[in-house]
């Protein structure tokens, strides 16, 4: 009885161990499948998601290959009118002047920074549109034209000419210019002290990269043009009287109020003769029209002395000007400078009422305006190739200077207040915002900097504070950079 007994407990708790065991593993399976579910519906989740992406970027890409087609149907439509204006219009010459064809081969349009770099030959770069006023002229050019850059800045280049230029070859190179962007010529031009010269003057187009049209694209845009004058000759006096002689009227300079030098020189003479016999009538009478019609700027010549062929007036009277002026101050200009290319900053200097000065990528003096040189005393072909550390001086903090380095070379705009010195000697103390000129939108290469400055009361609690870290990288900048 007792042995049957317990055989049954033994079957009961058997029974009961292995219901509880089939029990937890169908528990287990059970949330094993809920899992796996869970896992199965965010793998559908981030498919949808997937999905979803996808086809917008398939609506993307239609809708971009859309502007595509819109663009390609545009360059098409100009292309196609382009050829019809090439073969029907003037510029069909091009194809067949092998001068022309040359030209454009050994001048194929530069980019701004490469032209700004060139320093052997003799280049001016003008604006890229009717009248061509000049924004630069470079050091080879000047010192050959003893004309300083920052006295022709904002004129066009007529100043050149004289009694001796050919004005109908000069209107043909400008003719030609507009319409195809090239032009060449041999002319007779003057220098800034009445020199005669004649010279091969070739233009050319310039460009910058001033629009972006893609994560690495960018689209060159037409800035300038580049003059380059080569194969110089200086005209005897006796071959520039000759020259002078055989000009017609048309080829004669004309200054203010439309009267040909011929002229002006020829009612001197008469003055001149009627002093010698006492007619002081026809004197006030050529007096009055000299100063009503030339404006002052024709200077008076003595009784004894004969009228020389040669110029006796600023040239640049008969130049059209940029006469627009912007008032600028620092916070200005960091709005206009720190997100502008190269070629706009040109513009800039050249308009720009304050002191402006624009360095090549290692501090190099490049190009100054008239402002700049007005201030310190120096005009470009002193400083060019030059670092602005020739401004600096005994009372100039060095500290301010390398903690502005260091600042320009991560590519940060740098400020600082110090004391520099002027070419004679003598101090004054400015503020100088200094901002790094990258090469292209997608570029973060520092080709240039650009400086502008504004002078003031000297107040020694105004100097911009250094803090410790500032201190540890310029005394080690001082110890290894001799720059300064």
């Amino acid at each position: 009885m007792s042995s049957n007994t317990s055989v049954n407990s033994t079957s009961t708790t058997s029974a009961s161990t292995a219901s509880h065991t089939l029990t937890s593993h169908s528990n287990q399976d059970y949330d094993h499948l809920k899992n796996s579910n869970h896992r199965l519906q965010a793998t559908v989740q981030e498919l949808r998601l997937e999905l979803c992406y996808f086809k917008g970027e398939i609506k993307r890409l239609e809708y971009e290959k859309k502007l595509l087609k819109q663009d390609a149907d545009n360059v098409s439509k100009l292309f196609k009118a382009w050829v019809n204006e090439f073969y029907n219009g003037r510029n069909r010459s091009i194809l067949q002047n092998a001068e022309q064809l040359q030209i454009m081969t050994k001048y194929p349009p530069i980019h701004i920074n490469d032209i700004l770099k060139i320093k052997d030959t003799m280049i001016i770069l003008t604006t890229c549109q009717p009248p061509f006023y000049i924004e630069y002229a470079n050091k080879c050019w000047s010192d050959f034209c003893e004309w300083e850059p920052h006295l022709v800045v904002g004129y066009t280049c007529s100043f050149l000419q004289g009694k001796g230029t050919n004005l109908k070859t000069a209107s043909t190179l400008t003719k030609d210019v507009c319409e195809t962007g090239y032009g060449s010529m041999r002319i007779h031009n003057y220098k800034k002290n009445g020199q005669m010269f004649r010279g091969d003057v070739t233009v050319f187009p310039v460009y910058d990269t001033m629009v972006a049209v893609g994560e690495n694209c960018e689209l060159p845009v037409l800035t300038h043009f580049a003059s380059v004058l080569s194969n110089v000759e200086i005209i005897s006096e006796s071959e520039m009287c000759q020259i002078s002689c055989t000009s017609g009227v048309n080829d004669c300079s004309v200054v203010s109020g439309g009267i040909p030098i011929t002229t002006i020189l020829s009612s001197l003479n008469n003055s001149t003769t009627n002093k010698l016999n006492g007619d002081t009538t026809a004197d006030n009478h050529v007096e009055n029209k000299k100063r009503s019609n030339v404006d002052q700027n024709v200077e008076s010549i003595n009784e004894n002395e004969t009228v020389k062929d040669e110029p006796i007036f600023d040239r640049r009277i008969n130049s059209k000007s940029v006469k627009t002026k912007l008032q600028m101050t620092q916070e200005k200009f960091l709005e206009l400078a720190i997100n502008i290319r190269i070629s706009d900053l040109l513009r800039l200097i050249m308009i720009c009422s304050g002191p402006m000065v624009l360095t090549d990528a290692e501090g190099k003096i490049l190009h100054v305006n008239k402002h700049w040189v007005d201030l310190c005393g120096y005009d470009i072909r002193d400083v060019d190739g030059k670092t602005c550390s020739i401004l600096q001086g005994p009372l100039t903090d060095n500290a301010q200077i390398v903690k502005a380095k260091l600042k320009m070379r991560a590519g940060l705009v740098a400020k600082m207040s110090v004391i520099n010195y002027k070419r004679n000697g003598t101090t004054f103390y400015n503020d100088v915002v200094i901002v790094p000129v990258k090469g292209g939108y997608n570029s973060c290469e520092i080709t240039h900097y650009c400086g502008y400055l504004e002078t003031r009361n000297y107040n020694e609690e105004q100097t911009i504070p250094l803090d410790n870290d500032d201190e540890r990288h310029i005394n080690k900048a001082l110890k290894t950079d001799h720059t300064f």
